[in-house]
């Protein structure tokens, strides 16, 4: 769905440009056609998208310090007793270090590596889970002047809400080949290797048993997908998330170009960020969160005037119920 909300917006920003040419007239009405004329129903344009690497070893933790000397111990013979500092004694040398505690990581390296181990295992469980998917064109991030309201009011109108994700959510069973958690058509969930393309990432414990994982990429211009079974990625926003392939909003310009010349259409992928929620212990999985914005930029020209725009269009997927 993500992926016909994107072109419902590239076709709304190409709607701008037409409508900019017009706004001066009092009576407004807009046709959409083809190359050759006919008639263009809005429904009708694509209306609705190795093995894992090992956590790396924990370091022990310091080895237990021995109790301070008990109260009545006696000082060395004409000696004055120490102060009473209030600190532990050392520890002697041959001290057994403490038991490995199983310390979240902290680097971004670590929680990418912890990362991709959980999906991977995850998606080769193939679990039972519950999933929704819904996107928001906030209004703080659009770019388009006055004119575009009405257009963007159909955009709205044809992207699935979180509401109407909630009512109609997808169910999965045990076995069912988890192809729609990112990535797509692949067996891995993370093909990112390259810890500097991390923006922040985070690992805390929950105090419950959990602990959740925080993962924010560093921004991309027009990632495109990898390819079903794919063992690298060239973009680091496809090696974790769903991004669509531009060539499929080309087609919808393509249809206004009678009309409409684009010098650039960019798809910039913002902040993108995985929270995944995890059983300390067993190790799997309890929910996955994907958020994927999209800063859709459009410069061209509406016959002789030129227009040029942006607005952000934000994915969300939902990964819950996760029933091993």
């Amino acid at each position: 769905m993500k992926k016909n909300a994107v072109r419902i917006l590239a076709l709304a920003l190409t709607a701008v440009m037409l409508i900019a040419c017009a706004s001066c007239s009092q009576t407004l009405l807009v046709r959409f056609v083809d190359k050759d004329g006919n008639d263009i129903q809005l429904p009708a344009i694509g209306v609705g998208g190795g093995a894992a690497a090992p956590v790396a070893d924990t370091q022990p933790a310091a080895p237990a310090t021995q109790p301070a000397a008990p109260a009545d111990t006696q000082p060395a013979s004409d000696a004055a007793p120490a102060a009473d500092s209030g600190s532990d004694a050392a520890a002697p040398a041959d001290a057994a270090p403490a038991a490995d505690t199983g310390a979240l990581p902290t680097d971004n390296a670590g929680i990418l590596t912890l990362y991709t181990k959980l999906v991977d295992e995850m998606k080769a469980a193939k679990p039972a889970y519950r999933r929704i998917e819904y996107q928001e064109l906030p209004e703080e991030h659009r770019n388009l002047g006055t004119v575009a309201n009405a257009v963007m009011g159909i955009a709205n109108g044809m992207i699935t809400t979180k509401d109407k994700a909630e009512a109609d959510p997808s169910i999965h069973n045990q076995g069912d080949d988890p192809n729609n958690i990112p990535i797509r058509d692949n067996p891995k969930g993370c093909l990112l290797t390259d810890a500097s393309k991390i923006k922040s990432a985070s690992c805390k414990d929950n105090g419950d048993g959990t602990a959740t994982l925080v993962i924010t990429l560093v921004d991309e211009d027009n990632p495109k997908p990898v390819e079903g079974g794919a063992t690298t990625s060239q973009y680091h926003t496809s090696a974790m998330f769903f991004p669509m392939d531009q060539a499929g909003i080309d087609n919808i310009v393509d249809k206004f170009k009678a009309v409409v010349t684009m010098n650039s259409l960019v798809l910039t992928y913002t902040d993108c960020t995985v929270t995944c929620v995890f059983d300390t212990a067993t190790q799997k999985i309890k929910t996955l969160t994907y958020v994927e914005p999209v800063d859709i930029k459009v410069d061209g020209k509406a016959v002789f005037i030129p227009i040029n725009g942006s607005a952000r269009l934000v994915d969300t997927m939902e990964i819950t119920e996760i029933a091993y």
